[in-house]
């Protein structure tokens, strides 16, 4: 029914061949001068308007030399045409067809050309497809070369169609706006044209580029990749969009082999520093990534291991007024940001693996001014975050106010909101809410002599500050109950699981408030873990004239403890069955107090012999954690049981006195004479070597491990000494 619908037949007499040809009638330097003689202007006036010779102006019209894309657009404003005329062709170009379809309206005109492409054979239909994809990239082309133009700086070499497999052409980077060649940069840049509708432009798109692409781009150092969105209808570009694609971010977006991927692209910007800044960026970050295209990158964890970074960096250029902390989230927001690790010894940065692209960056500053309330000092320092999109001040764990970054707003419109999430450890949230407390009764805050106003006085936050104040006094329980027990380290109380918070439950029942415990729920009579979060409580449970059990902090007071062999009952300290490992792992050791429990008890060749060994696993355990109160507690010992002397030998207490000596400082010369004399006179190969260790003479130690066999070499092994001749290099197993 449409075979002959507005004249049809007319259409079905012109070749495929004759459209495609017809735009090939003129060269770009025939349009400028026919553009030029319809603008009735002298080639000379033409030369000097344009800032160039006669004789250049000359070559470009007769095809001999190539156009700048900022040279188009001043030849269009000065003949008064558009830029795709000259670059694609003037109407008269086109084969007279003289038919209405042509004049009406979009729908006629697409029913016209749709029967015109069915009539074609295959041959002709890619012709016309390849047509239709090659006029989008002019199109496409023609933005970014007239968007480029408009800087003081860059400059694009234009392509009539691809010359290359992956690449359309470069932007050049100059040194002034004179455009000189001096020191001239390129950077490979790729286009490609979208038609798209109107409502489809958005401030960030995705668009799939080929695997072959990609890889290519990658080992030639990276591109800028266009996306230029093209309206249906008029053919007008709507919305320019770019991706830095650089050997770093390709290597990562290529983990996963496929044959396309689609990859986030941002509009370019409108501001012309702000593309300067944008093709810079590239530029740069491509000349460091350029070398390790292809390369396996190390990660943080991986140079912190080796001890050989020092620091991370990222590299940024801005063009106009200086940054600073503040300015720089906006500076660098939707920029592809790569991370450089600085190596000792290396001035060229490494760029190291990440595990996305980042695109965001947020800037902390700290700022060392002291927060008071009422003249109570409560912090010492706040932190200041600037986003792209807000300002934080934050105090503490407790108090963050937010203030939004507004373009062109008055300072009196803008609001700044307070926000209220007390975090951290026991003593960091209790802190934080008698801060919070104090803001609310003070109105405000200080920071040094500055009052900063807070009015907190919605009815809402009244009903929180009541909340506040009920929480705050529970923790304050809990602090003083795990002082009542001497833990000196800090409840981790945020992230508390359901068996944290069953065992502070249970201590309070217990402990807090003496109440008595089940037998068949717990192990008694003798040390027990309470494990509470990162704290870790040495308890006892004791069986009292009532019949019930009740739990005791077992380094809180002195036990009578027993050692029973049939039925027979020693007399021993209740520490005796503690190891290194015990030393170690609880939180409310009472070091002294276990010094003193051996004083209490009667003095035997047994209870001797136990503290000694109890003093060893101190000192092992100094070895492990390097408390100094452990050699203190172990100082303590030796000395009382030098006071013993018909119950332990002199060798041994002469020993432990300078190993733990010699963990803290140097052997003077009347200590070394007691060790030599060791060496001399004693008959014990143990107490020898141990001599010969602590005076630094291993090999005469070794001698003697020589003549040892295994089961007298595991056991000197497990002597702490032992670990002073592992510093020295030297080992026996």
């Amino acid at each position: 029914m449409l075979t002959n619908w507005m004249g049809y037949d007319i259409l079905k007499e012109v070749s495929i061949s004759d459209i495609l040809e017809a735009k090939m009638k003129r060269t770009i330097g025939e349009r400028l001068k026919k553009a030029r003689k319809d603008a009735k202007i002298r080639q000379g006036a033409a030369a000097e308007k344009m800032e160039m010779s006669r004789t250049t102006l000359s070559a470009i019209e007769s095809d001999k030399r190539l156009v700048w894309a900022e040279e188009i657009t001043k030849f269009a404003e000065m003949y008064k045409v558009s830029a795709n005329e000259l670059l694609y062709g003037f109407a008269d170009e086109f084969p007279e067809i003289e038919f209405e379809a042509f004049l009406g309206n979009s729908e006629i005109r697409m029913i016209n050309y749709s029967l015109l492409y069915d009539r074609l054979n295959d041959k002709d239909k890619d012709k016309v497809m390849k047509y239709i994809v090659s006029d989008l990239e002019k199109i496409a082309t023609s933005a970014i070369v007239s968007s480029i133009s408009k800087t003081d700086t860059l400059s694009g070499f234009i392509n009539d169609g691809d010359k290359e497999p992956c690449w359309d052409g470069n932007i050049y980077i100059h040194e002034n706006s004179r455009h000189s060649k001096k020191n001239i940069k390129r950077i490979p840049t790729q286009v490609k044209g979208k038609a798209v509708k109107t409502k489809s432009v958005k401030d960030k798109i995705k668009y799939r580029v080929k695997y072959d692409d990609l890889k290519a781009y990658m080992m030639d150092g990276g591109t800028l990749f266009f996306v230029v969105y093209i309206e249906k209808e008029t053919g007008e570009a709507l919305q320019i969009y770019y991706a830095d694609l650089l050997p770093i971010r390709i290597m990562k977006i290529l983990e996963q082999t496929q044959d396309s991927y689609p990859i986030d692209f941002f509009s370019f910007p409108s501001d012309n520093k702000e593309k300067i800044e944008v093709v810079l960026n590239a530029y740069n970050d491509a000349q460091r990534q350029k070398s390790f295209a292809g390369k396996r990158l190390p990660t943080i964890d991986e140079l912190n291991r080796k001890g050989i970074m020092e620091s991370l960096s990222f590299h940024v250029t801005h063009v106009g007024k200086e940054i600073s902390p503040n300015t720089i989230p906006q500076v660098m927001e939707g920029k592809s940001i790569t991370l450089y690790a600085n190596i000792k010894g290396n001035p060229i940065g490494i760029p190291v693996e990440q595990h996305k692209n980042i695109t965001q960056v947020t800037t902390c500053q700290k700022f060392d001014k002291k927060i008071f309330v009422n003249g109570i000092e409560y912090y010492n320092h706040y932190l200041v975050l600037h986003s792209a999109f807000d300002t934080k001040l934050i105090i503490g764990n407790c108090l963050t106010m937010t203030t939004p970054v507004v373009a062109d707003a008055n300072e009196s419109s803008i609001k700044t909101t307070i926000h209220i999430d007390v975090k951290g450890t026991l003593r960091e949230q209790i802190k934080g809410f008698e801060f919070i407390q104090a803001v609310y009764a003070n109105n405000g805050y200080e920071i040094e002599n500055t009052h900063i106003s807070i009015l907190l006085k919605e009815k809402h936050f009244e009903e929180k500050i009541q909340g506040y104040s009920n929480r705050l006094s529970w923790l304050k329980y809990i602090l003083d109950l795990l002082k009542s027990m001497h833990v000196k380290k800090d409840l981790e109380i945020e992230n508390f699981s359901e068996e944290d918070e069953k065992n502070l439950n249970f201590l309070i029942a217990a402990h807090g408030k003496h109440k008595p415990v089940r037998e068949e729920e717990r192990q008694l009579e003798c040390l027990q873990l309470l494990k509470i979060s990162n704290i870790s409580l040495g308890v006892i449970y004791i069986k009292h004239t009532d019949g019930y059990y009740y739990m005791h902090d077992y380094f809180g007071e002195h036990l009578e403890s027993y050692w029973k062999d049939g039925d027979k009952a020693t007399r021993i300290s209740q520490f005796t069955v503690m190891t290194m490992a015990d030393f170690l792992k609880y939180d409310n050791i009472r070091l002294p107090m276990i010094a003193d429990d051996f004083k209490l008890l009667p003095c035997s060749e047994e209870i001797i012999n136990e503290a000694n060994l109890l003093m060893l696993e101190m000192i092992k355990a100094y070895d492990k954690s390097k408390n100094d109160e452990l050699l203190v507690t172990a100082k303590k010992i030796n000395d009382w049981l030098q006071e013993h002397p018909k119950l332990i030998g002199r060798e041994v207490c002469i020993i432990n006195k300078y190993q733990i000596k010699i963990r803290k400082t140097y052997l003077g010369y009347s200590d070394k004479a007691e060790l030599f004399s060791i060496i001399e006179k004693s008959e014990n190969n143990n107490y020898r070597a141990g001599a010969f260790i602590l005076l630094g003479e291993f090999d005469e130690a070794k001698k003697i491990f020589d003549s040892y066999g295994e089961e007298q070499m595991q056991e000197f092994i497990n002597y702490p000494i032992y670990t002073l001749y592992q510093q020295s290099g030297e080992n026996l197993m």
